[in-house]
């Protein structure tokens, strides 16, 4: 009998708690709402601009009860080049076509094709070294993307014990077990309102405005059997692929600012937006852009005048 016993604690080792939480990691669909403002000033006016930016939206957590267990949304940062133009058909309306294209992670891509109206009115400084003015910029924004979500399982335990002569307190361990793998194919349209006030000098230029969007996802098709999408959504356990595959419309707000540097046919931008939506996991957003605008005279280069 004392022999058992000095072997049962030279071995004993018992495990006081633990706790685990599932991850759903994904590419956010949150691409920037905002885009450089328009810079057209009179008719025959052309803007154009290239930029790259990087966007994000910020991560967020549940408990499921039905789980019993912390639940994890994890969406990656993504980067977006983008190429458009603006012409001007008066002085006061201008009118444009913009190219974007969402990558920066292997397992996803995106392609949006926008076009967009341009109200706007400017006037100069008292001196006339500046103009300032306000532009109220509208697009209608299609975009298919193939993107991705894995399910994780983190775990946490501790443990306690007894091994010879020597006790073991707070020993931890920890690791990620990988449960599933998704593929999904996403399509969205987006309305969007876009009112700033810049103030532009022949060597510098400052903006700032909000933009507003209504979001609707009219396709979000997973490898995910559509009879366990129905289960979930019955016992709400607060699935994402569940969330997305059954509501498609979400409100978007942003505010942003920037400043560009150079002349006015080849400047330098630089832009920052931070807001919000009514997207359950998705609801702080952020992105950073940079870019060059080039601004011409096409009725200048017809007649053989300066077009700068």
């Amino acid at each position: 009998m004392k022999l058992y016993v000095q072997l049962l604690t030279l071995v004993m080792v018992m495990i006081l708690t633990g706790c685990s939480a599932r991850i759903y990691t994904t590419g956010t669909n949150m691409d920037p709402v905002t885009q450089l403002p328009v810079s057209v000033k009179e008719k025959g006016d052309l803007s154009l601009d290239g930029s790259i930016s990087i966007y994000d939206a910020g991560n967020s957590s549940a408990y499921s009860y039905i789980l019993g267990k912390e639940v994890q949304y994890r969406f990656l940062s993504l980067t977006e080049c983008s190429l458009g133009g603006h012409y001007a058909l008066n002085k006061y309306f201008s009118m444009g076509l913009r190219y974007k294209y969402g990558g920066g992670h292997e397992k996803y891509k995106g392609h949006s094709i926008l076009a967009s109206a341009n109200f706007f009115q400017n006037r100069p400084t008292k001196r006339g070294k500046a103009v300032y003015g306000y532009d109220v910029l509208g697009s209608a924004q299609l975009k298919t993307a193939h993107n991705f979500m894995t399910v994780d399982e983190y775990f946490l335990r501790y443990y306690s014990g007894i091994i010879g002569d020597d006790e073991y307190w707070g020993i931890t361990t920890s690791g990620f077990q990988k449960l599933s793998y998704y593929r999904i194919r996403q399509n969205y349209f987006r309305l969007s309102l876009q009112p700033s006030f810049s103030v532009e000098h022949r060597l510098v230029s400052f903006f700032i405005g909000i933009g507003l969007a209504y979001q609707d996802q009219f396709k979000y098709k997973t490898t995910l059997n559509i009879d366990f999408v129905e289960y979930q959504k019955e016992i709400d356990v607060g699935d994402p692929l569940v969330y997305y595959a059954t509501h498609r419309h979400a409100f978007i707000w942003e505010t942003f600012w920037g400043l560009g540097v150079g002349p006015d046919f080849c400047r330098v931008v630089m832009k920052v937006g931070m807001g919000s939506s009514t997207d359950a996991y998705q609801n702080s957003l952020g992105n950073f852009a940079m870019g060059i605008t080039s601004n011409l005279n096409i009725k200048k280069i017809k007649q053989g005048d300066p077009i700068f």
